[in-house]
């Protein structure tokens, strides 16, 4: 239903304050961490406090509030990174029928979307001709001694080489950076080499084994149709030695003597997806169970 030219909008006031109060939050994050804030570059501050009000708008659902603001014909805040409290902004002076009037230390629109290209600039090298990303390519192994496959990707449109150095060596990373020099240099093309370094292995001592886990898989034909249910022992004791047995699986021993044949069991298999047992026979300290 279209709402008729001056009518009012019940809901506008609400939306008014959710907008207020999302905003108050964004600089109240931002207050909480400006001793953070004060050790950054101050070429780079405002672009840190966005990045602030950035974390905290993520740390809400406003999927509701988007919405709202969208049924409006404003932004839905979807595309605000580079300018996140601009646009809140701007959309809490919309709603009350006034021109946006950004505070004086508020990253602007045009000012944040020219130091996201700026810094993007900085990082992955000038925007390539005809394209906004960047390629990055992690650089294999062989990069350290094949040139022409390092060539190869840089005249194919890498514009950034990944070195992961959690794999390979020192010595290997060297030659990998020089392929990707001796290769800018032959070609003209700009390349940035981007070192991935590996991150803290922490080791708190020997790790004790879990129970093994139980695969069971229903006979299918070729069409990818179950025929067969898969069958499995449930047993208070260990694994049969019969090689032939169906798999074994573990239970309490007072659990297992209350099953009957026709009982379904109730699992979920270690991917989270519900799955039902049917006892087909038992015994003592033994259930045959199968499952499709």
């Amino acid at each position: 239903m279209r709402r008729r030219q001056g009518a009012h909008d019940p809901l506008a006031d609400e939306v008014a304050a959710a907008v207020e109060a999302l905003w108050e939050g964004l600089r109240s994050f931002a207050r909480l961490h400006a001793d953070d804030v004060a050790r950054v570059h101050p070429e780079h501050r405002k672009d840190a406090e966005n990045l602030l009000h950035y974390l905290a708008l993520r740390q809400q659902d406003v999927r509701h509030l988007q919405r709202a603001l969208g049924d409006r014909g404003l932004s839905s805040l979807g595309r605000c990174e580079p300018h996140v409290l601009a646009t809140v902004e701007a959309a809490r002076d919309a709603l009350g029928c006034r021109p946006p009037v950004l505070g004086p230390e508020t990253l602007g629109f045009d000012e944040g979307r020219a130091a996201l290209d700026r810094n993007t600039d900085r990082l992955l090298g000038p925007r390539p001709g005809g394209r906004v990303p960047r390629i990055m390519v992690t650089l294999p192994s062989e990069a350290a001694d094949d040139y022409p496959l390092v060539r190869g990707f840089l005249t194919r449109g890498m514009d950034v080489a990944r070195i992961n150095c959690a794999h390979d060596d020192p010595r290997a990373w060297v030659r990998m950076a020089d392929n990707v020099e001796n290769a800018v240099k032959e070609t003209g093309r700009a390349c940035r080499l981007s070192m991935d370094l590996a991150g803290p292995k922490l080791r708190t001592g020997p790790l004790v084994d879990g129970p093994p886990v139980v695969k069971l898989r229903p006979r299918r034909d070729e069409y990818g149709i179950a025929v067969e249910p898969a069958r499995v022992l449930l047993t208070a004791g260990g694994a049969p030695a019969d090689t032939d047995s169906p798999p074994a699986l573990p239970v309490a021993a007072d659990w297992l003597a209350r099953r009957r044949p026709a009982d379904e069991v109730e699992v979920v298999d270690t991917r989270g997806s519900p799955r039902v047992l049917r006892v087909q026979s038992a015994g003592p300290g033994l259930c045959v169970a199968e499952v499709w």
